[in-house]
């Protein structure tokens, strides 16, 4: 074979890999009548890129002599799909190494969520000399797992191997995985400003940064426009990014506008950023689709419960789907309910297999209570992580997750949360409350959802003096709790809730009062729902003036907002204010009645004698199923005597597809009795 041909085959396999197309690659590497190492490196390459370790590291066991290049290419495969055992064994199979080899054992050291000490062990003890690329992987290592102290004491105390890759790692480590504002802060003052050179990357980690904390998205804005000196590809993605994440898509598709470079993941943030509804037509408009654009769209229209189209779609997907992408497909199907779907993905589709997708299996099978197929995938998985075991806790029964939780060899956070919510979900409020406070004796440090699932729990058990305990925590900002809590406005919706359920209204609006900077409409729905639980007129009044104060602060309401009201003035029997927030819900906020809403106004006017206004309310609902709101009428015409309504109604109600027949008889049998 000549030099010539077989550095145009190297170029074509290394073509091939490039776009995923293994197949391709592998069938010139077949025809090759001889290979190089480049050829070797470009195939194994191949490989590792679309997800086939194992042909990878075939490949790399028949090569007639082994190649370092390839070797650390494997060992670095390995890293990424968390093997770290395979790692070891191939490294530990090694006569010689370099310097790539060291670095490329340390990341799969790295990746192992529980081997941070041996990885510190192996930089400091095994390690014959160290690159700027191993301090960043050091680095960065450590700040993944929150010890950013130790983080920054290593690159600091390494000064001559600092580059601009080590310098944008710390800096990466404090931007994402910083705990408050404070570590933004220093991120800025402390790192940003001392490097010694900035590139796009260093001023689009500085963004995303801003962007990750409390009210600092407006931060994340003003840096963007006004802080740097150009606007790359890079940093127009990133803040395209932070305003999807922050459910602001009108601001991303504005800023799509004013972009005049564009590249694919530009298009596929605009296609996360487009209604279901319209994703086909944007799609139809991408110059380049890639596997991501092909996941968006086709999970849109799963959303959108057109599981037809989109499994259609599915079929016309081409065969060299990225493993991503296909686990995001997976995903979709699964969190929508389809679950044979999303296994026959998995079984049938996908290439390969790595942690993640068996993962996302294992988790679909768990919620949708196939707790057989989860333990099955578990006992399969190479490397049980503890995303793998926690997982499993999504079984949506609760003694089978207690099961589970027992059996865990460690356990996080996100295991006591995962527990404690089966424990809410189920009922068992008293058990969740008792689990919570095992989790402070262990010295567990919380989350939000943690602690917004153990204020559930308070207000399930009627708790109050536990939710109080919780809520003291919470605003001294504890050891126990994440600096993700502080001032967080679900924290608090949540204890507004116990407060409310409790009937301590007076906390309930102590602590209304005090989240002034942070109401969300969910604040304001839960502050009226307090006092709407309380049947009185007084509390009917104060529901009612905390309704105008939403609308004096240009609060928009939505159909909770009137529900509540509603059910408050008919537990207060005020017909007039009930019809004119009735009135307004329709006419002035666009919104259409619910069947609860409908329930409430008949429920009123039916006590008023009102029973053929109550009936038109009814007969003018452009709703499905008006059961419940025809009993009531029915239960209304047997207080009043109204024979002729009332067989009207039991006529409706018993032809109600949610209706109970024999209730809606008894009904109008004890009505026709009176009369």
């Amino acid at each position: 074979m000549s030099p010539r041909s077989l550095v145009a085959a190297n170029v074509m396999i290394t073509a091939y890999a490039r776009k995923g197309h293994v197949i391709d690659a592998k069938n010139v590497y077949d025809s090759m009548l001889e290979h190089s190492s480049i050829s070797w490196s470009a195939m194994i390459t191949a490989f590792v890129s679309t997800g086939n370790i194992g042909d990878a590291c075939d490949l790399l066991q028949a090569l007639p002599e082994r190649d370092i290049t390839c070797s650390n290419l494997v060992i670095a495969a390995y890293a990424q799909a968390g093997h770290l055992p395979q790692a070891k064994r191939l490294f530990d199979e090694m006569r010689h190494r370099e310097m790539a080899t060291w670095n490329a054992m340390l990341e799969a050291l790295a990746g192992a969520r529980d081997d941070v000490i041996e990885m510190e062990r192996f930089f400091e003890t095994m390690m014959p000399g160290w690159s700027a690329a191993s301090l960043t992987i050091l680095v960065t290592a450590l700040a993944r797992h929150g010890r950013l102290d130790e983080a920054r004491v290593a690159f600091e105390t390494r000064p001559q191997l600092h580059d601009l890759v080590s310098w944008t790692a710390l800096l990466a480590g404090f931007a994402l995985h910083g705990d408050g504002d404070d570590d933004i802060q220093e991120c800025e003052t402390i790192f940003f400003h001392k490097m010694p050179l900035h590139n796009h990357v260093t001023w689009t980690m500085m963004l995303a940064a801003y962007a990750r904390h409390t009210d600092l998205s407006r931060r994340a804005s003003e840096f963007f426009h006004e802080n740097l000196p150009q606007h790359s590809i890079a940093s127009s993605n990133t803040a395209m990014a932070i305003h999807v994440q922050a459910g602001k898509m009108d601001r991303a598709r504005a800023l799509f506008d004013g972009m005049e470079l564009r590249d694919v993941e530009t298009w596929d943030l605009l296609l996360r950023a487009t209604p279901a509804d319209e994703v086909n037509r944007v799609f139809e408009r991408v110059p380049e689709h890639t596997p991501l654009s092909w996941a968006t769209r086709i999970t849109a229209t799963v959303t959108s419960r057109h599981l037809e189209n989109a499994l259609a779609m599915l079929d016309s997907l081409p065969d060299h789907h990225h493993l991503e992408s296909w686990t995001k497909l997976m995903k979709c199907f699964g969190e929508q309910g389809f679950l044979e779907t999303a296994k026959a993905i998995f079984e049938t589709r996908m290439p390969v297999h790595d942690r993640v997708s068996s993962t996302v299996m294992l988790m679909s099978y768990a919620r949708h209570g196939h707790f057989v197929q989860a333990k099955e995938m578990l006992q399969s998985l190479p490397d049980k992580d503890m995303e793998s075991w926690n997982s499993l806790l999504h079984v949506n029964v609760a003694d089978e997750a207690l099961k589970v939780f027992q059996r865990m060899p460690a356990r996080d956070v996100v295991s006591w949360t995962s527990m404690l919510t089966s424990y809410v979900q189920a009922g068992r409020a008293e058990e969740a409350l008792h689990l919570y406070r095992c989790m402070n004796l262990e010295g567990e440090r919380i989350n939000r959802v943690t602690l917004v699932a153990a204020i559930d729990a308070c207000a399930d058990a009627a708790a109050i003096a536990d939710g109080q305990a919780i809520h003291f925590g919470y605003a001294a900002h504890d050891h126990y709790c994440w600096p993700d809590t502080k001032r967080d406005a679900r924290v608090e919706n949540s204890l507004l809730s116990m407060y409310g359920r409790c009937g301590s209204l007076a906390q309930a609006t102590a602590l209304f009062v005090e989240m002034r900077e942070r109401r969300d409409l969910v604040s304001w729905n839960t502050m009226i729902t307090a006092y709407a639980q309380r049947q009185s007129r007084s509390n009917t009044s104060a529901a009612l003036e905390v309704f105008q104060r939403m609308n004096q602060q240009g609060v928009l309401p939505n159909d909770i907002t009137f529900t509540a009201l509603l059910c408050a003035c008919s537990r207060s029997g005020w017909l007039d204010a009930a019809w004119s927030l009735f009135r307004t819900m329709i006419a002035d906020f666009g919104l259409e009645a619910s069947t609860r809403h409908i329930v409430c106004m008949v429920d009123l006017l039916g006590r008023a004698g009102r029973l053929d206004d109550a009936e038109r309310a009814i007969r003018g609902a452009s709703l499905a199923e008006l059961g419940v709101a025809w009993r009531t009428l029915l239960a209304a015409s047997e207080v009043h005597g109204n024979a002729n309504t009332g067989a009207r109604a039991a006529k409706l109600a018993a032809s109600s597809a949610c209706s109970s027949r024999s209730q809606a008889y008894v009904l109008l049998s004890n009505l026709l009795t009176t009369s």
